[in-house]
């Protein structure tokens, strides 16, 4: 029994608005397979009725009755009210090949975009379960000197553990290329190098910029800091009782020291 299409909206006026923003698309429908990411749909109010725009990015696809494998960076568009968006965002997950009924953006010369008509559905194709499949490979990179660290697909960064004066703490800096890792491990490694300085300029000027007593600054353990390749870091700390129940975040660079401090979660 073929499941009822869920309609993307609840009323006249929602329909019209829908028909209006789906004139940019054509007519005719498709059955397309796509290869979900660690991306989900984001969604903004759209128009005046109550209908909200939900945007996917996704990279892989291909036509139900076409063998031929589109890797591309292309968009999943969908217009519904909240609780069909909602819906079909559930039934969009990470790292998943779905089947979906859409149409194609009419104007060729743009990124492509699809604007789906009904909730997507799970399905199966050989191709796009290898590449799914080498995707979820694990990348491990050895760092000197710091250690090894996994690509954490869902961040787009690699992460690992180094020791901070005497207590783990979680290091990441994102996937850029070889040249660029190495740029922001030399970052990682200039702080390493100089621990104890570096610890007592960041509390010192968090302490000064949000007006708290060192004291209470130097109790907080660091949870994690992140490097660039132009010598910037982040430094996030785990979150105090005596701040409310919030984590320190301070920011700077190697050549300017702290520049930022503030108060999150």
């Amino acid at each position: 029994m073929t499941e009822k299409r869920l309609e993307p909206w609840e009323n006249e006026s929602q329909k019209r608005e829908f028909e209006d923003y789906a004139v940019k698309y054509r007519p005719e429908e498709m059955t397309i397979l796509v290869l979900t990411n660690h991306n989900t749909f984001g969604g903004a109010n759209y128009g005046w009725t109550g209908l909200r725009l939900g945007m996917l990015l996704l990279n892989a696809w291909t036509e139900e009755e076409n063998p031929k494998i589109h890797r591309e960076e292309f968009w999943l568009n969908a217009l519904a009210t909240r609780e069909i968006l909602n819906l079909y965002t559930q039934r969009t997950p990470k790292n998943s090949i779905l089947k979906c009924q859409v149409r194609p953006l009419a104007d060729e010369t743009k990124t492509r975009r699809f604007l789906l008509m009904d909730a997507p559905k799970p399905a199966a194709h050989p191709k796009l379960e290898a590449i799914l499949k080498r995707r979820n490979k694990p990348v491990v990179l050895n760092a000197e000197g710091l250690g090894i660290f996994t690509l954490d697909r869902e961040n787009d960064w690699f992460q690992g553990e180094i020791d901070w004066l005497g207590r783990p703490a979680r290091l990441t800096f994102d996937r850029l290329g070889p040249k660029k890792w190495e740029a922001a491990q030399e970052t990682a490694r200039a702080l390493l190098a100089s621990a104890a300085e570096w610890d007592q300029r960041v509390r010192g000027y968090a302490a000064a910029e949000l007006m708290e007593p060192v004291s209470l600054i130097q109790e907080m353990g660091l949870d994690a800091i992140q490097v660039d390749t132009k010598g910037g870091f982040d430094f996030w700390f785990e979150s105090c009782s005596s701040l409310g129940g919030h984590s320190l975040h301070v920011a700077g660079t190697l050549t300017g020291g702290p520049n930022f401090a503030g108060m999150e979660g």
